[in-house]
């Protein structure tokens, strides 16, 4: 009830095992919560996103070191090309 008046509400997340004291807040337009930390500071999940793929990218170019085979973006490139010097 408090979330639908808009209101911030005082939860506990567990994250490793270690409990952190947080508040929620209802974004409906949205459609989303709002996380904030023990000092009412929002916590930002974009970046957060951000950083997870910048990871994931790193982790894939250190992995695909096969320069023999063109990558998935060229190849799609090299498609694309084709399909635009076709006449109908």
């Amino acid at each position: 009830n408090s979330l639908k008046k808009g209101n911030l509400q005082s939860v506990t997340f567990v994250v490793a095992g270690v409990e952190s004291k947080m508040y929620v807040e209802a974004n409906p337009q949205f459609k989303t919560l709002n996380v904030y930390d023990g000092d009412k500071q929002r916590i930002n999940h974009r970046e957060s996103k951000e950083e997870k793929k910048t990871e994931s990218k790193q982790k894939d170019n250190s992995q695909s070191n096969n320069d023999d085979e063109p990558s998935q973006k060229e190849k799609n490139s090299n498609s694309r090309s084709k399909k635009a010097g076709r006449s109908v």
